[in-house]
């Protein structure tokens, strides 16, 4: 038999503030200040860095025609 999983009575839960631990407003003040400031870290790997864009495509623009109808039921057929 299963034993039923018990609940913490609301009086020992703790409630998070309404705008976060005082810890993650100050990470989050770091991370906006580094953000407003430009200050970007290289992306390394392997030992080389990458840069340019992380995506090439050709042609450069894609362009997707959507046609679908309201009244069709569409399926997804082993699309990853």
């Amino acid at each position: 038999m299963i034993a039923a999983l018990q609940q913490a009575p609301k009086d020992e839960v703790a409630v998070k503030p309404v705008g976060g631990t005082k810890m993650e407003q100050e990470i989050l003040q770091k991370t906006l200040g580094k953000h407003r400031a430009g200050i970007i870290v290289k992306q390394v790997a392997a030992g080389r860095e990458f840069k340019g864009q992380p995506f090439y495509s050709k042609p450069d623009i894609i362009h997707f025609k959507v046609n679908f109808s309201r009244a069709v039921i569409y399926m997804n057929w082993g699309v990853s």
